[in-house]
């Protein structure tokens, strides 16, 4: 099988039952699992055995604020603090590519504000619950 690549340019973002996609700039699933921590006895390789970590994944996320009423800053804000459903789509536009991970992540509200003159960004890192599913459509 030969080299594939191509640019992100499409995918669907659902938090809490609304879709955010057109404001978003970024959109990462993040394994910050730590790997497994290993024990040894004296019993040669039978007394090796490996413990993995409790899952630990996120969702980060940038987009253009939007503070109207349930615009993505608005509605980060409003739900601080909440567990949440998300769903997010990449390359819903090409079906032999498209796949998805979903299910709950904690809401947090991100920083407000920035710097004079410079387009507004809200980007907040969501804390996913357990580990997501990943689905083939």
């Amino acid at each position: 099988m030969g080299a594939h690549n191509r640019k992100l340019k499409v995918l669907t973002l659902d938090i809490g039952g609304t879709e955010f996609q057109i404001q978003c700039r970024k959109a990462e699933i993040q394994n910050n699992t730590d790997d497994g921590e290993s024990f040894y006895t004296f019993g040669g390789d039978a007394g090796t055995f490996v413990e993995p970590a409790d899952d630990a994944y996120a969702l980060d996320l940038e987009f253009y604020a939007d503070w109207r009423a349930n615009g993505i800053s608005d509605w980060l804000w409003t739900h601080d603090g909440e567990t949440v459903t998300f769903e997010v789509i990449h390359n819903p536009d090409i079906p032999a590519e498209t796949v998805s991970w979903s299910g709950s992540l904690l809401v947090k509200a991100p920083n407000a504000l920035g710097e004079v003159r410079v387009t507004e960004v809200t980007a907040t890192t969501l804390q996913i619950v357990g580990k997501p599913l990943y689905d083939r459509p």
